[in-house]
């Protein structure tokens, strides 16, 4: 045998002998848990600019049309509750 050999020989042991030491499903979990990290990480660094962006197009519509029917009837019904308040220092 040569030295040449006996070296590729040690090599391949060694080879052999980490890829032994792999634990596949550790590996394969690792990767799974980095994934649903990273899907989680994505959404919640885009889904606040999403819902962001919803608001501000709800917003924009509600300045060019106005506030809905809906809407004017809540305001009404606040004001006439202040005014009752107000009128109900008065009387006795």
């Amino acid at each position: 045998m040569t030295t040449t050999a006996v070296m590729d020989r040690a090599a391949y042991e060694r080879i052999n002998q980490q890829a032994a030491d792999v634990r596949s499903g550790h590996t394969l979990l690792s990767v799974i848990a980095g994934l649903f990290f990273a899907i989680g990480w994505a959404a919640g660094r885009i889904l606040p600019c999403v819902m962001w962006c919803g608001y501000a197009v709800r917003e924009g519509f509600r300045t060019a049309h106005g506030p809905s029917r809906k809407m004017q009837i809540a305001v009404l019904r606040a004001q006439i509750g202040d005014l009752n308040t107000q009128l109900s220092r008065f009387s006795g």
